[in-house]
């Protein structure tokens, strides 16, 4: 798995004082926020009513959004468990007619990658049926578990034939950010 670095900081330079031996008066190193996974935001809409439809676009721990669009006679996406899948089987998913539409601010990604861990441990609302052949449209952050090599997946908000979102106030600006990045209003 690639480790990414972003840095930001403050550089402090006073100027007169500099090789005076003044305590506490130099260039200051920027502080460090390590992103250690891969994949952090997705916005996926998949539909199995009249033909497979699933596209969407995610966002990497670089800040790179890319969008992704299966063809009707692409297999299906089948990770080995839908709620944890691997990094691999996530690179699978992704690898359908790949296009990187935009980067993220660093600055920007790093506030909202330090909001993906409240979010995980937010509870859900009740699940409600809005329709039928609607397909489902979600929004999720990933948890990257280095011991079993996998991903959590977290749903911030799903809607289409059932809806549903996590209530925690972390889950409600990711998913709202990721509406204004990814994806239009439903």
């Amino acid at each position: 798995m690639k480790r990414y670095l972003v840095k930001f900081g403050i550089y402090l330079l006073l100027p007169g004082v500099v090789g005076l031996g003044v305590p506490g008066c130099a260039l200051t190193e920027p502080e460090e926020e390590e992103i250690e996974q891969e994949v952090l935001f997705e916005f996926q809409y998949i539909n199995h009513a009249w033909g497979y439809q699933h596209s969407g676009s995610y966002i990497d721990g670089e800040g790179k959004v890319t969008s992704y669009q299966y063809t009707a006679s692409d297999t299906h996406w089948a990770p080995a468990d839908l709620n944890h899948p691997t990094e691999e089987e996530l690179q699978d998913k992704y690898s359908h007619s790949p296009q990187e539409v935009k980067v993220i601010d660093p600055d920007t990604l790093i506030a909202k990658y330090g909001l993906i861990e409240e979010a995980a441990a937010g509870t859900y609302s009740d699940s409600l049926s809005l329709g039928a052949d609607m397909g489902a449209y979600a929004y999720i952050c990933y948890v990257y578990q280095p011991d079993t090599d996998r991903y959590d997946a977290v749903v911030l908000r799903l809607w289409g034939d059932w809806c549903y979102e996590n209530l925690s106030p972390a889950a409600g600006k990711l998913a709202q950010w990721l509406e204004e990045e990814l994806s239009p209003s439903p």
